[in-house]
């Protein structure tokens, strides 16, 4: 289903309103990293959390409420909407920002990227589990690759995580 943006107000840019601050948050691509240095407490917090993700994914996508719990048990990374100025692709801001509100996503700064990481694949996750439960026409195969797809990503993101001599 396509949406419609022509009825929404325009801002002082000529831009829509942007997306809905529930949106699905993401780094900018050129933001993300190999490696992310945290102390000692946020990695234990934030690889706790790729844990328990893991264990729900394991036990199948039909616990949306476990993932909830996770994501709710993190704080919440200071965010703002980025202003796509250079979006280093051959979109315009405009069109970035058209993208990212047909998605329902926002692309976002953060002063914390290794949590916002984790709390978009949660965010993430979450959405799967939910239609998972809800719709029992879809195709079990796929459903697995999707859940097999997030658990490759949080195995990534541990990587990310953990200190080289940690591993």
């Amino acid at each position: 289903m396509r949406k419609d943006f022509t009825n929404e107000p325009l801002d002082a840019g000529g831009l829509r309103e942007p997306v809905a601050a529930d949106a699905l948050e993401l780094l900018v691509p050129w933001e993300l990293s190999s490696h992310y240095a945290l102390d000692d407490d946020e990695r234990r917090e934030l690889l706790g959390a790729l844990a328990a993700l893991t264990e729900a994914l394991n036990s199948g996508c039909d616990e949306p409420e476990r993932i909830l719990e996770i994501t709710q048990s993190l704080r919440r990374p200071e965010t703002s909407l980025h202003q796509p100025r250079d979006t280093r692709s051959p979109l315009s801001g405009r069109e970035v920002l058209e993208y990212d509100r047909y998605f329902s996503i926002r692309h976002v700064d953060s002063n914390d990227a290794a949590l916002s990481l984790v709390r978009s694949l949660l965010s993430s996750c979450h959405a799967f589990a939910e239609l998972n439960r809800g719709a029992s026409d879809l195709d079990p195969e796929e459903v697995e690759d999707q859940r097999l797809g997030y658990l490759t990503f949080a195995r990534m993101l541990r990587r990310a995580l953990v200190r080289a001599s940690d591993r």
